[in-house]
C-alpha cells in the first residue's frame, strides 16, 4: 500500500521573488512474508521551501530546503531465526 498527499503553493511576494512552500505525507506498507498478518512500513512527514530571486533579467538564484521526519513500523511475529527481538 502506498499513500502520498502533497500540498504546495507558489506565490510572488514581490516582482523579483517567488516562494513555494510545500508539505508532504507518505505512508508505505507491505505484507511481510512468510508470516501471515505481519507488515513492515514507514511514515514520512516533510516540509520544504523554495525561494527564487530574479536578480537581473539574465541572472537568478534559487535556494531550497527540505526537512523530513521518518518513522519505521513493523507488526506481526518475528522469525526467531533472524536473531532479532
Amino acid at each position: 500500500d502506498v499513500t502520498v498527499v502533497q500540498v504546495n503553493s507558489q506565490f510572488k511576494p514581490g516582482a523579483d521573488h517567488a516562494l513555494r512552500p510545500a508539505l508532504e505525507y507518505r505512508h508505505n506498507r507491505m505484507d511481510s512474508a512468510p508470516e501471515p498478518g505481519g507488515s513492515v512500513g514507514y511514515h514520512v512527514i516533510a516540509a520544504s521551501l523554495m525561494w527564487n530571486w530574479q536578480i537581473t533579467q539574465r541572472l537568478s538564484a534559487t535556494l531550497s530546503g527540505r526537512l523530513d521526519h521518518m518513522e519505521l513500523e513493523r507488526s506481526g511475529r518475528l522469525d526467531p531465526r533472524t536473531g532479532l527481538s
